[in-house]
């Protein structure tokens, strides 16, 4: 069995009114699709940002990559790329499609013309194609689910973070999204999501239950 991508033991997250999230203990292999399931409340954008080196506070042991994730969370967040955290990071829906690419491209620091250049190459990869001109906020909810999907792997990176998959989809649009994830994982993008519950996950995603914590805490992110 390959050596995993990640490895966390005791990962856990304590707010001032009790437990965000842990602890808990997970491995992913590269190009295995990581799946946290849970309820309202039960830290998945929390947990996220822990795995990307992005929530301050967060204990234990992580290991990506060989880098240990609690003691240099700067390098996690150098070597780990969020596509999407639910009300902190997402795509504006006021720019478009080309805007947000040249902006995500910038952000990456690779540079416009190469954003674009990797931005062709994973549509060409995935047999769909972005009007650059069309607005964001107008996208279908699954086209738009794809774009920050796309966008969030314009640089490489050990995995790609996105939050709350299953958001605003249909079932067979969710089954379609993890199809099009499957297809960016042949590319080596690991991906690891958040959903609700385990509907249309693909055999062989690692999935990993998160009980709910009440009340729910507010999140301090690091740089997103």
């Amino acid at each position: 069995m390959p050596e995993p991508l990640l490895c966390a033991d005791g990962l856990r997250m304590e707010g001032r009114r009790g437990s965000v999230f842990g602890p808990l203990d997970w491995e992913l292999v590269a190009g295995q699709r990581g799946v946290l399931v849970g309820q309202q409340g039960a830290g998945r954008s929390a947990l996220l940002l822990a795995l990307g080196g992005r929530l301050k506070g967060a204990a234990g042991e992580l290991l990506v990559a060989g880098i240990d994730g609690i003691a240099h969370p700067r390098k996690l967040r150098q070597l780990t790329s969020v596509a999407r955290i639910s009300d902190l990071a997402d795509l504006e829906p006021s720019l478009t499609v080309g805007e947000a690419r040249d902006e995500r491209a910038l952000t990456e620091a690779i540079g416009v013309r190469q954003g674009r250049v990797r931005f062709t190459e994973l549509q060409q990869l995935l047999g769909e194609w972005f009007d650059p001109e069309q607005v964001v906020g107008h996208l279908p909810a699954h086209r738009r689910t794809l774009l920050t999907a796309v966008l969030g792997c314009l640089r490489p990176s050990a995995y790609v973070l996105l939050d709350d998959l299953d958001a605003s989809l249909t079932d067979r649009q969710l089954l379609w999204m993890h199809e099009q994830l499957d297809l960016l994982s042949t590319a080596g993008h690991t991906f690891i999501v958040s959903a609700l519950d385990t509907a249309q996950v693909p055999a062989g995603a690692n999935i990993l239950h998160l009980d709910v914590h009440q009340p729910r805490h507010a999140l301090d992110p690091l740089d997103l």
